[in-house]
């Protein structure tokens, strides 16, 4: 099933959604379709605080992204304790553990890209600290 990038970006929200109720943290939903760079039309980032929470979180996501009908394309990471990622083509989700978040800060690399608000689901742009 293939999705456009107005779906994935639906999808990339519902799935934001749920993880707010897992509790998830720093939680950040990057549009990159203009990206020369990117690998993918939206890229999920946050945080879990420790092991079976990101576990928690991976498991939440997948569910989420099957019931919309999707599979990942890759998936990295799973005997990691500190970060995973899903790859479902035009969405990545990263989960970190907390203390791994900055050492990566993925962010830094699509610093421009347009940050798409979480809680009224408007597209902004929002500034982020250069680290």
């Amino acid at each position: 099933m293939s999705l456009s990038r107005t779906q994935f970006r639906n999808v990339a929200l519902l799935t934001a959604r749920r993880l707010e109720e897992k509790k998830a943290e720093e939680m950040i939903l990057l549009d990159l379709h203009r990206s020369p760079s990117a690998v993918a039309d939206y890229l999920l980032v946050l945080s879990a605080n420790s092991h079976p929470h990101l576990r928690a979180l991976s498991e939440a996501a997948e569910e989420t992204m099957e019931m919309a009908g999707l599979n990942p394309v890759h998936r990295d990471g799973k005997g990691s304790d500190h970060w995973l990622v899903l790859d479902y083509g035009g969405l990545l989700i990263h989960i970190f553990h907390q203390d791994f978040r900055s050492f990566y800060n993925l962010e830094r690399l699509w610093e421009d890209a347009k940050t798409i608000s979480l809680s009224d689901h408007k597209s902004v742009k929002k500034k982020r600290k250069k680290t």
